[in-house]
């Protein structure tokens, strides 16, 4: 029994380890001179399509609105109700235009009120043209940005001019189209049943992709069509999107958080939906690329690392795709051999951590304080203090640290060490660079790719063998008496064995940023000076 709960509290913890980074942030100078430390998720590694400004201008035009328009080198339309506004929008979107107007026959207040921009173009891009899987969240999750001013506007006429980008542009997503239709002729699905085929595109991505590391490509053309193939999850999820649509299986693309902000995948089987994630079974192996753990499996075990985001837990989004609460049954041909072996790459993206405490009750242990602050001269480093904590406020409202579990927690303060060790280290010439923004994320980068050789891999190693579950035994001993581990049930000793394994976590973490915090910041202060 003990083997058996030992093995699944690793596998859940190094599945909550897996998919986390805990940097990725831009640092960029306001008007104002403000220091404004911005998220990457609030630039250009977000998942979510960016809005931008809507302007309403006054009612001022020269001439007729037809005029205007006329003047204009972008495409035009004119439309006389809002259903046909929104299909038009919906039209130049899926023709991936990046400016456009629609002249729409009424008062503007009909198309927007000064409401939700995303609201008003989801109505354009949640439209599902059954004859391809160009549109719909295809098009949803490779939108980069999106916004519109109203130019004029009085009661019976109005003019909107869009500006939109795109991460995937029209000739990649030809390409991407060209390929897709390839490969699936490749993967000879006729025959096949719908788990066959689906386990033929989840095999095929998680063999050719691999994963992104440096978090700049975001889509399917990066992954299939790029002689790189490199993404991040968004692209796995929107590749398995497209291969499963274009193959006749019904298929969504889902976000949330898996330790950090995450996309992966629901299919439709026997009237219900199961989950895959091909991020989190791409093992990026030669020998034995993919495993098994994510795919079709039901809600009772994504629940354990996965967590949706609010627009997948609505009433109406349940009741359209009723998920199972359990795995999908199914299994492999006697002649192909399972792959066993756990992924090697650790996904990254940044954005909003969350988590919740695995245990309930009143366990007797204590974890120790982390107190890890480096001596700091305020009056000779004013600016830098000044800016370290500006930094560590933005940090910390960004990942909800307060609300993190102790493990979490714990990470997230040697980061913010790290990083304060770095900017004191720093030359004043290079502070300066910094302070401007010329620098930009080259800090962020370079800490995302020391932070993963020297501590993220030694941890994932150290989840997956025997000295975390020697450990982990050793510390619920001695936090529980015989008698009360005795009259646990299951349920209460799987929890606060989980509670164990992370303080024993949080032990080995702590030696490691010991033994290799000074190399790290050393390395990363040095590189900078180089600039």
């Amino acid at each position: 029994m003990k083997t058996r709960l030992f093995r699944v509290i690793a596998v859940i913890l190094m599945l909550q380890f897996v998919c986390q980074n805990w940097s990725g942030i831009e640092w960029t100078d306001t008007n104002d001179r403000n220091v404004n430390i911005l998220a990457k998720a609030e630039e250009t590694d977000s998942l979510e399509p960016k809005a931008q400004k809507t302007t309403i201008r006054k009612r001022k035009m020269t001439g007729t609105v037809e005029t205007f328009m006329a003047s204009s080198s972008a495409a035009q339309s004119t439309v006389k109700t809002k259903t046909a506004f929104m299909k038009k929008l919906h039209n130049y979107m899926n023709a991936r235009k990046t400016r456009f107007s629609i002249i729409f026959k009424g008062n503007y207040r009909k198309i927007y009120n000064g409401g939700d921009i995303e609201k008003m173009f989801a109505q354009a891009w949640d439209i599902d043209n059954k004859k391809h899987s160009n549109d719909f969240d295809y098009l949803h999750w490779t939108i980069a940005s999106y916004g519109f001013s109203i130019d004029y506007y009085s009661n019976n006429k109005s003019v909107f001019s869009f500006k939109m980008s795109y991460r995937e542009s029209a000739s990649q997503l030809k390409k991407v189209n060209a390929k897709v239709k390839k490969v699936l002729a490749s993967l000879k699905l006729n025959k096949k049943s719908r788990v066959e085929k689906i386990r033929a595109i989840h095999d095929y991505i998680a063999k050719t992709v691999q994963y992104d590391h440096s978090l700049k490509n975001f889509t399917a053309y990066a992954g299939l069509v790029h002689s790189n193939h490199r993404t991040v999850c968004q692209g796995y999820a929107l590749l398995f999107y497209k291969m499963c649509i274009d193959a006749g299986i019904p298929c969504r693309i889902v976000t949330g958080w898996a330790g950090t902000p995450h996309a992966w995948n629901i299919v439709k089987l026997s009237g219900k939906w199961y989950y895959v994630d091909v991020t989190w079974d791409d093992t990026d192996n030669t020998y034995k690329p993919y495993t098994y753990d994510y795919f079709l499996i039901g809600s009772n075990k994504m629940n354990w690392n996965h967590s949706l985001d609010s627009d997948y837990k609505t009433t109406s989004f349940k009741k359209r795709y009723p998920i199972s609460t359990t795995n999908y049954k199914w299994s492999l041909p006697t002649a192909t051999p399972v792959p066993t072996m756990k992924p090697t790459a650790t996904p990254v993206i940044t954005k909003k951590p969350v988590t919740t405490p695995l245990v309930t009750g009143t366990p007797k242990i204590t974890i120790t304080p982390i107190v890890i602050k480096t001596p700091v001269a305020a009056e000779d480093n004013s600016n830098r203090i000044s800016y370290i904590k500006e930094a560590s406020t933005a940090l910390k409202n960004n990942w909800k640290y307060d609300n993190a579990t102790k493990k979490n927690q714990y990470i997230y303060d040697c980061y913010l060490t790290t990083l304060e060790k770095i900017i004191l280290q720093l030359t004043e010439e290079t502070f300066v660079k910094l302070e401007a923004g010329t620098l930009k994320n080259d800090i962020y980068s370079s800490m995302d790719v020391y932070w993963y050789e020297n501590l993220t891999l030694p941890a994932k190693e150290y989840l997956q063998g025997s000295e975390f579950t020697t450990d982990t035994e050793r510390i619920f001993q001695n936090a529980y008496t015989k008698a009360e581990i005795e009259k646990m049930t299951e349920d209460e000793k799987l929890k606060n064995m989980e509670t164990c394994g992370n303080v024993a976590f949080i032990e080995k973490y702590k030696t490691l940023y010991n033994q290799v915090a000074e190399e790290l910041i050393n390395t990363i202060v040095i590189m900078l000076e180089k600039e």
